[in-house]
Parts: C-alpha cells; sequence; structure tokens
C-alpha cells in the first residue's frame, strides 16, 4: 500500500478516534520482482562418482528496496516479509531439455545470518515436459524481515541431477520472477513518526 495513501486513511481515522495512540495495520499482499536478464548458473559435477550433482546460481533481485522503509523496519513480530513463490525458467544449449531435473532448492542467504530454505521441489515422477518450474515456498509462514534488516539477502538457485542423465554442456542459465508479501502493525505515532 502506498505510504501517503497509508496516512490519509490513517488521518481519517484519527479524526473520527480522537487518539493519538492506536494500532495501524498495512499490508501489500503481493509484489513480484523479475530478473532483468537472465542469471548465468555453473554445472557443478558430483563428488561422488555416480552420486547426483548441481547447476547453481546466486540472485539478488533487489529485494530490500521493493518495500517502503516502514514494511521493512521493526520487529519482526510486527514485521512480516514472506516469500510466496517462484517461476524459474532454465535455459540451456540449442535443442537441450529440462528433462535432468530432479530437484530444486531456493536458498535466502545473508552473510550475517544463518540461510534459510524457502523452497525444496522434488521433480515429479517421469521426466519434467517443460523448461519452467512454478514453486511455492517450503514454510508459508516464514518472514525475511530480518534479512532484509542485517544488509538484504540473495537467493541461492540449486538444481539437481543424476549422473545417469546430466544436462547438456554448455552454458546454462535461469529466469527468476519471485512473488512477496508484506505485512507491518504499528502505532500511528511510530508509523509517522518513523520509530520502530
Amino acid at each position: 500500500m502506498d505510504r501517503i495513501l497509508l496516512a490519509a486513511i490513517v488521518s481519517a481515522a484519527l479524526s473520527v478516534a480522537g487518539c493519538g495512540s492506536f494500532n495501524v495495520e498495512a499490508s501489500q499482499p503481493q509484489a513480484c520482482l523479475q530478473l532483468l536478464s537472465p542469471q548465468a548458473l555453473i554445472v557443478v559435477p558430483p563428488v561422488i562418482p555416480g552420486g547426483s550433482g548441481e547447476v547453481t546460481g546466486s540472485v539478488d533481485i533487489g529485494l530490500k528496496n521493493a518495500f517502503p522503509g516502514f514494511l521493512v523496519d521493526g520487529s519482526p513480530d510486527n514485521n512480516v516479509i514472506r516469500f510466496l513463490g517462484a517461476t524459474i525458467t532454465l535455459a540451456g544449449p540449442a535443442g537441450s531439455t529440462t528433462q535432468w531435473v530432479k530437484r530444486i532448492k531456493v536458498t535466502a542467504t545473508n552473510p550475517s545470518l544463518p540461510p534459510l530454505v524457502l523452497v525444496d521441489y522434488t521433480a515429479p515422477a517421469g521426466s519434467p515436459s517443460g523448461a519452467t518450474f512454478s514453486i511455492g515456498p517450503r514454510d508459508p509462514n516464514n518472514n525475511l524481515v530480518t534479512m532484509l534488516q542485517n544488509g538484504g539477502l540473495t537467493l541461492a538457485v540449486e538444481a539437481s541431477y543424476d549422473t545417469a542423465s546430466p544436462p547438456a554442456s554448455g552454458a546454462w542459465s535461469a529466469g527468476v520472477n519471485a512473488c512477496f508479501s508484506a505485512s507491518v502493525k504499528k502505532t500511528f505515532d511510530e508509523l509517522i513518526n518513523g520509530t520502530k
């Protein structure tokens, strides 16, 4: 919700309530961010012969700048930024397919905090038929606000494969569109004066 619009709504409520301190709740049900250009991926061979290998990449989609400060700044009890899901489109060398994909894992990382696994997707029985994967959160109650307050986060994308069915050799990339929601609960004074 636009901060100016929120302030106008709150001001109207204040005139009706005749009180300076009451709780205000605002939410942004969904904000989707897309990489401007696909992220290059690295094919990592299996550590153990005959085991599974990985195709990995690290994606910064600028999430910290996607929401107004008043949605991000504050206690994780009152400020919630949730990962809702993502669409990942894999592209490889000409004529290649994504039938090698067995699992997709997306982890939120921040240098000063423990990583948080957002997606742990296992491809259904049979080979994937397309290059686009729509994946939801492992935990729908995830909260990324603390990561965003401590310098932002990046998304580590990892697609695994079996050595019996490796990806075609050559350059691979991922197009990422990720969706988030935000909600905040503050007193009117906190919202207007910018206190947490």
